[in-house]
């Protein structure tokens, strides 16, 4: 569990990422279960995948395998919403995963989340120290992400042991 000063560091417009760049970054197929799509090489309409509309027309039908991500718009304005929001939940958790992936213990693991986020911020936290009565700009690219209150609360789960009969 993370507030928003840790989640919006996960964020890829906020991390100065194009949707481009994104989906670049993560394999194509991670855009398949927003679109409910079971097999890889169904025909489907790319305006589907880029925009969110349901219409299919044989000239823009194609497959999957095409390298969808060359088609997606430059600004994260321009995309539709459901898109834009799986394709940034997708980065997210490749991000989280790489980073967890080898802490076992819940310490660590915030440990690990709370220097990613600090370690994100430093540019712009230099800035606010160089300016200290200015706004950082919004160049996330040049500042990436966002400064505010971090809270990360991480629990272990264990099975329960089984009654000896």
């Amino acid at each position: 569990m993370v507030s928003n000063g840790v989640s919006d560091n996960f964020d890829a417009e906020f991390l100065g990422l194009t949707p481009r760049e994104v989906s670049a970054s993560i394999s194509t197929n991670s855009l398949l279960p927003a679109f409910r799509l079971n097999d890889i090489d169904m025909p489907i309409d790319r305006d589907t995948i880029l925009n969110g509309n349901n219409k299919t027309t044989s000239d823009t039908q194609t497959t999957i395998h095409d390298e969808i991500h060359t088609e997606l718009p430059d600004t994260w304005d321009e995309m539709d919403p459901i898109a834009k929001s799986t394709l940034k939940r997708k980065y997210t958790i490749n991000i989280l995963t790489q980073l967890i992936q080898s802490h076992t213990n819940p310490s660590d693991t915030v440990k690990v989340i709370i220097d990613y986020c600090s370690d994100t911020t430093k540019e712009r936290r230099k800035f606010m120290k160089r300016y200290p009565n200015r706004m950082p700009p919004r160049n996330f690219k040049t500042y990436p992400g966002v400064l505010d209150h971090a809270t990360c609360l991480c629990f272990e789960v264990k099975r329960g042991m089984r009654p000896v009969v």
